[in-house]
């Protein structure tokens, strides 16, 4: 199980120096990955349940940092050899062909270093000021990655879907393995349909371990139904700040077949301390080797 850490592209920490320091501790410390989160636009009011509080409030001010995540991948990966991965980006409110040609680029600069995390959103308002329809997002999600998909693969693309149409042409340069592995996020029922259905993987963000093996198990149920290999999807687990990352919380996650870990450090304080503590005694949990 190849281990991966967020790069601080939100909070007070969210500065080109510390994504490129937090970069470079990874390699340092022996992880494989780095990954950001996503928002594009924090309005003052949010009344959408988040479904990561027990509250179900969101609870980020408006003035809060938050980085591009396709650019702020691209400025800590640069002449490093760390994989990278979203965690995941909020997909419908942006463009898929202008998406494609973002991420094609990003993994051919990372030599095919990219984990596309993609979700549908939980955020009424965002895709409100996104212009974007809020109620068929899972669709249009669904949609985005065929054709993103025939994007990637370097060959003549002409589409017709529901949402998007695009007349024949290529994208180039495609990505290194004209392909890019796209994990969905998300904990419900439809989510993890969604993962059977369309998805190379499932990268559940913020879950607890009990959690996780129940999802696990209702993935396997709906890739037999779909007729889908489960043994085929990647399984990208992160804790977010559920359990405190441990020897044993690591092995169970392990035995559960999770292809990637992404550890989580400190976000509202400024100072690097206690993330880089974070960061250490994290790989030295999970045994890392530097790779530099």
């Amino acid at each position: 199980m190849e281990i991966g850490v967020g790069l601080p592209n939100a909070g007070p920490k969210a500065t080109p120096e510390n994504l490129d320091l937090v970069a470079k501790w990874a390699e340092e410390f022996g992880y494989d990955s780095i990954w950001v989160t996503d928002h594009v636009f924090l309005p003052e009011k949010v009344d959408s349940w988040y479904p990561y509080r027990t509250h179900g409030r969101w609870d980020y001010p408006s003035d809060t940092n938050w980085l591009d995540p396709l650019l702020a991948l691209g400025w800590a990966a640069a002449r490093r050899k760390l994989k990278v991965g979203t965690s995941v980006l909020v997909a419908p409110i942006r463009h898929p062909v202008l998406l494609a040609k973002q991420l094609s680029t990003l993994d051919y600069l990372t030599d095919g270093g990219v984990l596309f995390g993609a979700g549908a959103g939980w955020m009424k308002e965002e895709s409100e000021i996104m212009d974007e329809n809020f109620e068929n997002r899972g669709k249009r999600l669904l949609e985005m990655c065929d054709l993103m998909r025939l994007l990637w693969s370097g060959e003549i693309v002409e589409f017709n879907g529901q949402f998007y149409k695009v007349p024949p042409g290529k994208m180039y340069p495609p990505p290194k393995r004209r392909k890019i592995p796209i994990v969905f996020g998300g904990h419900s029922d439809a989510a993890i349909r969604r993962v059977a259905k369309n998805g190379d993987g499932w990268h559940p963000t913020q879950i607890q371990i009990p959690s996780f093996r129940e999802g696990l198990a209702k993935l396997r149920r709906y890739c037999e139904e779909y007729g889908r290999n489960y043994d085929d999807l990647i399984i990208v687990a992160r804790a977010g700040h559920e359990f405190k990352v441990t020897a044993e919380a690591i092995q169970e996650i392990r035995d559960l077949g999770a292809h990637h870990f992404i550890a989580d450090t400190p976000i509202w304080d400024a100072k690097m301390d206690a993330l880089r503590a974070e960061m250490e005694r994290i790989a030295n949990v999970c045994a890392l080797k530097p790779k530099v």
